[in-house]
């Protein structure tokens, strides 16, 4: 018998722990990514089960470095130093997905964002507005954008671009006033009012995408570098071995 059979091992119970609960986060990313894929109405939801499932992994990942700490360095100190650095893993997991969607609607869906949280305002169209067709990235989202639009902000008058959506085309003309948004200087009109489910992302700061995988490899560095490599089985004697004579006494 090896010195290391029969004699439990302390990461046992943190690798153990992250077995099963590594399955389900796992099918429930696949469940999220089918949510919002495939469904409209549910979109935001199926994007946040991927974020919180995804924040899950990395905890668990967390966790299975933490049992190599508690194997080299013992329980008391993988639950006190290992476990808190599982979770900020499991969080910046979570983060780098948040930060990721948010991107999207900021960069890729800032009608909808615009739509959503900008100031109510009522927009005219002059005769002089220049109206333009902008063909975005995105294939259903086309947008129609009239320049030198009028709006009242505080009884003062101001001036910028208006974005009217494609399938609304009908109130891009002269004379027009439109219920609208105001976010960071342009107009987006209400249109029909409906925005992305996914829109509330937008609130989470989009910079996570950037610092959170920072973070993440850093705490992945530090488990790294507590736990050492995996032990090998200490060697038996060969049987046919002579056994190493007694020491003689005084």
């Amino acid at each position: 018998m090896t010195a290391t059979q029969g004699k439990p091992q302390a990461g046992n119970l943190f690798s153990g722990l992250a077995t099963a609960p590594g399955v389900l986060a796992a099918g429930a990313v696949l469940v999220g990514l089918t949510l919002f894929c495939c469904t409209d109405g549910l979109a935001g939801k199926g994007l946040v089960v991927v974020t919180v499932a995804i924040g899950v992994l990395g905890f668990l990942f967390g966790l299975t470095g933490a049992g190599t700490v508690a194997r080299d360095r013992g329980r008391a100190f993988a639950v006190a130093v290992g476990v808190p650095l599982a979770l900020l893993l499991g969080a910046a997991a979570a983060g780098t997905v948040a930060g990721l969607v948010s991107s999207g609607v900021h960069f890729l869906n800032e009608y909808d964002y615009g739509k959503a949280y900008g100031q109510p305002v009522q927009a005219t169209i002059h005769d002089d507005a220049d109206c333009s067709y902008f063909k975005s990235l995105r294939t259903e989202d086309s947008d129609i954008t009239c320049e030198k639009v009028t709006w009242q902000v505080d009884g003062t008058t101001q001036t910028g671009p208006l974005m009217v959506r494609l399938q609304n085309i009908e109130d891009a003309h002269a004379g027009r006033t439109l219920p609208a948004h105001l976010l960071d200087g342009t107009a987006y009109a209400d249109g029909d009012g409906k925005v992305r489910p996914e829109t509330f992302f937008g609130l989470v700061p989009w910079w996570l995408v950037l610092v959170s995988p920072i973070v993440a490899l850093l705490c992945f560095g530090a488990l790294a570098s507590l736990g050492g490599p995996e032990p090998g089985p200490t060697p038996e004697p060969a049987a046919d071995e002579p056994a190493a004579p007694a020491p003689a006494a005084d």
